[in-house]
């Protein structure tokens, strides 16, 4: 997807795209942004992960501790995805910070109570739906939600909160799915059966409401509209629930591969690989810089060249990063992360 964006958007859009172009869509597509949504909700697992003793123990020293870490880390974060996002636009490091410094202020809370907090991010963004739908009815524009560049305090906050690729609303939802999920580990991976049937229904219910709602032509009306758009600048309900079935989904698959070929070469290889990801990231945009703007190897442009770009960096990159990994240990990326974020 960030191949394509980049490549292609933009400076070319097909006049009448085909089934594939649809679905690869950087802006609509069907797959635009549930592979972010999944990366964040594995986030919102490993904070559960990394707190779960000073959780457990309620020990307000460990909680400081901790605290301090995932401070530390957003900041970080923070830091590199504001001066990466300079050369690559809507990288998703930015706000991986602002979710991590939200989690240091959070992540003691009790579960039923990160369950209503995740409520209150998924109807306050609907809500924000609604009102920019009706703004936009009225003729009056809400772009000045999405700032471009960082020019001010306000900017910076409009971006983090509600604007750009990945706000806080709706995404840190997601993000506190997350950590539900990971406080739970054992008890989901033991009924992942039943919570796999479970989010395949809500992924079908939402699309079927959203196809109804549009065969019916019932979004004319503001609140509809923003409740059954599937769009993801648009964020509307539908989009939301969607999204979040879908990220478990794939969790939840990707855990069964996983843990029944444990044994098999391919997933020691993507183990490794999965422990470099942040080396992996920052390297996929050297990548794209090397080959196709300062070398200009890659000139052609389209959706089979951007795919055929994307796969041979990932085959490269699983075996490099295994043998990195295999015989050096941690990723350069990760060791400065850890070093700086503790």
């Amino acid at each position: 997807m960030n191949y394509h964006g980049m490549m292609n958007y933009p400076r070319l859009r097909l006049t009448s795209p085909g089934f594939i172009e649809n679905i690869f869509d950087i802006s609509t597509g069907v797959l635009t942004t549930r592979f972010a949504a999944t990366f964040v909700v594995i986030a919102g697992i490993s904070v559960a992960f990394l707190t779960r003793h000073s959780v457990s123990e309620a020990n307000s020293m460990t909680v400081s501790d901790d605290r301090i870490r995932l401070l530390r880390r957003g900041l970080v974060l923070l830091a590199v995805g504001y001066f990466l996002n300079q050369a690559w636009p809507g990288t998703i490091i930015f706000f991986y910070g602002a979710y991590f410094i939200g989690a240091a202020l959070l992540f003691h809370l009790r579960t039923r109570l990160l369950y209503a907090l995740t409520a209150v991010i998924f109807v306050s963004t609907v809500g924000l739906a609604v009102w920019r739908r009706v703004r936009l009815q009225g003729g009056h524009s809400t772009d000045w939600l999405n700032p471009a560049e960082l020019n001010s305090v306000g900017d910076f906050f409009l971006r983090v909160f509600v604007g750009y690729t990945h706000p806080i609303f709706p995404w840190f939802g997601f993000f506190c799915i997350g950590i539900i999920i990971g406080r739970s580990w054992n008890a989901i991976t033991d009924r992942s059966r039943s919570l796999t049937i479970m989010a395949i229904l809500i992924v079908f219910g939402s699309y079927l409401l959203a196809s109804i709602s549009q065969i019916a032509m019932w979004r004319d009306n503001a609140v509809v509209y923003a409740i059954t758009s599937m769009q993801p600048d648009e964020k509307g309900l539908l989009y939301v629930t969607s999204t979040a079935g879908i990220a478990i989904l794939a969790i939840l698959g990707i855990d069964r591969l996983a843990s029944t070929f444990r044994q098999t070469l391919i997933i020691q290889h993507l183990q490794r690989a999965g422990q470099m990801t942040l080396t992996l990231y920052l390297l996929h945009v050297l990548a794209y810089y090397v080959v196709v703007d300062w070398t200009g190897f890659i000139t052609s442009t389209g959706l089979t060249a951007a795919l055929a770009v994307a796969g041979v960096f990932w085959v490269g990159a699983i075996a490099m990063s295994s043998w990195w990994h295999h015989r050096l240990g941690q990723g350069p990326a990760e060791r400065l992360y850890r070093w700086l974020g503790g």
